[in-house]
């Protein structure tokens, strides 16, 4: 199986971001895992900051990059 990275990250209006895990990236053992780590990780995310109006959130930037063997 491929171990991939769980990156997510969200972005602000300003041009700020903040990374999940303040950017210690997880490790996934195959994609389907790395998709359900996006999930909770994005869902976490959204309900940390869901009333933040300034900056206001904008993007999420997220994926499964594979770790180089």
């Amino acid at each position: 199986m491929i171990e991939y990275l769980v990156v997510v990250m969200l972005t602000f209006m300003d041009g700020s971001y903040v990374e999940y895990n303040d950017g210690k990236w997880e490790t996934a053992v195959g994609e389907k895992e790395c998709q359900d780590k996006i999930k909770i990780a994005t869902t976490e995310l959204k309900e940390f900051y869901k009333d933040q109006k300034d900056p206001k959130p904008s993007t999420f930037i997220q994926g499964c990059v594979s770790k180089g063997q």
